[in-house]
């Protein structure tokens, strides 16, 4: 952080510059803070500086973030099962015809199902979904930028 009148490296939160004595009021650290905040990425609403996480409406601490990871989740997956099961008991009774179509129906169900990603947070109160996406590539940039962000806050 950078003192307002000397412009000389001081401590974060200081309220008093150690190289010229100017005390620092509470409207000059914020001035500072903001000034100084560090962005890491920016895309659809979704913004990582050194200070938060802002995606949609929930606002993160980077300070508060323990950790991240990436999520993956494919609710289909129960239905087909469900969907093949209950073919393949079909397929083997006296409509076989009703049982193969059910199973086609699961394989096409399961085949043009996507998965989705999520951005997982790990605060102190636990851990967060805090974004879903079907983009990979987007979800792991997102989770590289909060890392950065936690790296470079510590």
């Amino acid at each position: 952080m950078e003192c307002p009148y000397c412009k000389e490296d001081i401590k974060e939160g200081a309220i008093k510059c150690k190289h010229c004595g100017s005390m620092l009021n509470e409207t000059e650290l914020k001035e500072i803070k903001i000034d100084k905040e560090k962005v890491f990425c920016t895309a659809d609403g979704i913004k990582v500086t050194s200070n938060r996480f802002i995606v949609e409406n929930s606002t993160y601490s980077i300070s508060n973030i323990s950790s991240v990871k990436i999520g993956s989740e494919s609710s289909i997956g129960i239905i087909v099962s469900i969907i093949i099961f209950i073919g393949g008991l079909f397929s083997l009774s006296f409509i076989t015809e009703l049982g193969i179509g059910l199973i086609i129906l699961a394989i096409i169900i399961f085949i043009s199902s996507s998965k989705k990603y999520t951005v997982i947070v790990s605060t102190n109160s636990g851990e967060v979904k805090a974004l879903t996406d079907k983009n990979k590539e987007a979800i792991v940039g997102i989770v590289e930028a909060i890392n950065k962000a936690i790296e470079y806050k510590n």
